[in-house]
């Protein structure tokens, strides 16, 4: 089968097209066919060695998922050949990544793609859908009538946020870098976008939420704490999920004189039950329209390389030209 894999961590470069064996389906196993896998961040950490992890070499690219059950182990019963399906979080602790004709993976991270659905929405959500769900429904807990605010609003992740934030009943504020950004933010249903490079961002949201705001969700490279402390009510939290070499500066009078909280998120680490539970949510939320992403840009599985630079260009050159996800097509 085709697959875009790499034998040594590397620069895009690295990423090799061409043929591998066959996956090898076992008992309790799904065979998809696989239609759209996606480029996001963690893959080109993953690529680069910028996140260390004990690969399997060749190892093949990609977390998310979306085709057709071709086969299936003895033990399942309850999916057939034919079935539109995706997955995510695959690539992780010793797992090939998706990014190939043909993928095998556990019928526990399968989920069935809901009627009305593309390939392409089911593919895109997958990753940062499930990131977004657990950081604010698991951690965060964000209730109707609560303010959320997104520092990075416009990439992948804070897009989705913002859609689930609105499901939650929740007002949103996001910051965005451009006018463009701002639109795509606006779009997903931001109530207010501050312009980050115009004025202070925590300025701007006491303005705007003068009695302050309930969750913080940063998913900048560096997170502002003491501004996130200053904008925070009593008892409000913080959700941090990227920055992976950043340092900041965690102001403890108002951290622990307002009793707030701060919460790590790592989606592979996420409990089974909860990665369930965001599985289900997204599905229904996707079958009701309440949840999309643009897709920024769309390569063949011979362009793998050309998808991780442009992913790369924003994840870490902060290019403007990426809203939304990247995808790969498979067949």
């Amino acid at each position: 089968m085709l697959a875009a894999f790499v034998d040594r961590t590397g620069p895009p470069e690295v990423i090799q097209i061409g043929e591998l064996p066959e996956p090898t389906l076992r008992d309790d196993d799904v065979l998809i066919a696989g239609n759209y896998a996606t480029v996001n961040p963690i893959d080109c950490y993953l690529r680069s060695g910028a996140a260390p992890a004990k690969l399997p070499f060749p190892y093949v690219l990609g977390s998310d998922l979306a085709g057709v059950v071709q086969a299936v182990g003895s033990r399942v019963t309850d999916l057939e050949i034919g079935e539109r399906v995706w997955t995510t979080l695959q690539g992780f602790a010793g797992r090939q990544g998706t990014t190939s004709e043909r993928f095998v993976c556990s019928r526990r991270d399968v989920c069935r793609i809901p009627d009305g659905v593309d390939f392409q929405t089911a593919a895109a959500v997958g990753l940062v859908g499930m990131t977004a769900f657990v950081g604010l429904v698991e951690k965060a807990q964000l209730a109707a009538g609560e303010t959320l605010l997104i520092r990075g609003g416009s990439g992948a992740v804070g897009l989705v946020a913002i859609q689930i934030g609105k499901i939650l009943g929740a007002t949103v504020i996001s910051t965005a870098g451009t006018p463009e950004k701002a639109d795509e933010c606006r779009r997903a249903g931001a109530d207010h976008v501050i312009d980050h490079r115009a004025e202070s961002w925590s300025d701007a949201a006491l303005r705007i939420a003068a009695s302050g705001i309930d969750v913080v969700w940063d998913a900048t490279r560096n997170a502002d704490l003491i501004g996130a402390c200053r904008v925070l009510r009593e008892r409000g939290r913080i959700v941090l999920m990227a920055g992976r070499e950043a340092e900041s500066v965690l102001p403890i009078g108002p951290f622990y004189t307002k009793e707030l909280q701060m919460f790590g998120l790592m989606i592979p680490k996420a409990s089974t039950d909860a990665k369930e539970r965001a599985a289900a949510a997204l599905n229904r939320w996707m079958e009701r329209e309440q949840l999309r992403l643009p897709i920024a840009a769309e390569f063949p599985l011979t362009q793998t390389a050309d998808a991780h630079r442009l992913q790369e260009s924003a994840t870490i050159g902060n290019a403007s030209n990426v809203l939304g996800k990247i995808l790969i097509r498979l067949t």
